[in-house]
């Protein structure tokens, strides 16, 4: 049974799982209660905001500049909003995507580099945030798995308008992710033509996160859809690197 409920809700850990199961049974297990916050100790890891205002801005010399547009095929100008933006910063050995809370304070990040794919730790996940267009309102959200899928997106998306905001929930629905969500949709909908377009993988779990995100947008009342990468591929990166390529073959 606990295999069953971790296969079937792979975002929850180990004593999420057994409160979901005991629920079931009518039993609440001893220390299985969520706590947002530990309290502080000595020796306790620096926050990840502190950890963010270390971090360089990224620039073209860089390694991971190097990683982004060539490796990832990510344009030049989705990477310089990117760090104009405040959303990406140089991790040297990864790129740095940061999640913002409520109050715009970044409270975690995901990190991806050639050998790192990761999220900070002592990050809460929310979202990835990236607005290209820069407009005040945002009428049209799309949402991704990975901050560089979201980026991606970007570049491929020919729909792009000044009031597009994309965004990655770095792999997970948490709570906190779906409450930033929920915020957007709740902001959005007053708005004429928002829209919410669901970017998952293409693949069963991101079938699954589309699911909750229909949900959400249901419940919201913003109309959604679901776009996936051509080609049968999984993700938007793998597309964008698939475009670059062929334009390549066809230059050459």
């Amino acid at each position: 049974m606990f295999d069953l409920m971790r296969r079937l809700e792979p975002d929850l850990g180990w004593r999420d799982t057994c409160v979901a199961l005991g629920r079931m049974v009518g039993v609440e297990p001893e220390g299985a209660v969520f706590v947002r916050q530990r309290g502080a100790k000595e020796g306790d890891i620096v926050p990840p905001a502190a950890r963010w205002d270390r971090r360089s801005p990224l620039t073209p010399e860089s390694r991971i500049w190097t990683y982004l547009t060539l490796e990832r095929a990510l344009p030049d100008w989705v990477v310089r909003r990117a760090v104009a933006g405040g959303c990406l910063r140089d991790g040297v050995h990864a790129a740095w995507f940061c999640h913002r809370d409520a109050q715009g304070q970044v409270c975690g990040a995901e990190l991806r580099g050639p050998e790192t794919h990761l999220c900070l730790k002592g990050s809460v996940k929310t979202l990835f945030r990236y607005l290209p267009g820069g407009g005040p309102v945002v009428r049209r959200l799309v949402v991704c798995e990975a901050a560089i899928d979201a980026l991606s997106f970007a570049a491929l998306d020919g729909a792009r308008t000044t009031d597009t905001l994309y965004t990655s929930t770095a792999g997970g629905m948490g709570p906190d992710t779906e409450d930033a969500i929920r915020a957007h949709l709740r902001a959005m909908v007053r708005e004429t033509g928002a829209s919410l377009v669901i970017a998952t993988n293409n693949d069963k779990a991101g079938d699954r996160y589309a699911a909750r995100l229909e949900g959400l947008a249901r419940e919201a009342g913003v109309p959604c859809s679901r776009l996936v990468p051509a080609w049968g591929l999984n993700d938007f990166n793998d597309m964008l690197r698939r475009v670059v390529a062929d334009r390549a073959t066809r230059a050459a």
